[in-house]
């Protein structure tokens, strides 16, 4: 059985985890498809958006990483479903 995390803990790890996010759309900006499968330890991760709520198909797509957008939609297909700014915008 694992030990009650305290609230330090959870603070922790929440902030290890915004800052993996931060890391997941550096890697899209940067075109960086070997970081982003490194840093894409979680399935639920690909959901992620940014500070600006953008999604990181979206984000792949506007800044022209093709082989990012293809690798998005062929491992994670649900990346299609993230609700952005744009998508609702533009649909």
């Amino acid at each position: 059985m694992r030990p009650k995390k305290g609230w330090v803990d959870i603070i922790e790890s929440f902030i290890l985890f915004q800052r993996k996010i931060e890391k997941i759309h550096e890697n899209i900006t940067r075109g960086d498809l070997e970081g982003l499968q490194h840093n894409l330890t979680r399935r639920k991760l690909v959901m992620s958006k940014d500070d600006n709520g953008h999604g990181l198909l979206h984000k792949a797509v506007y800044y022209g990483q093709r082989e990012l957008v293809d690798y998005l939609l062929e491992k994670y297909p649900e990346t299609l479903e993230v609700k952005d700014w744009v998508s609702l915008f533009f649909l």
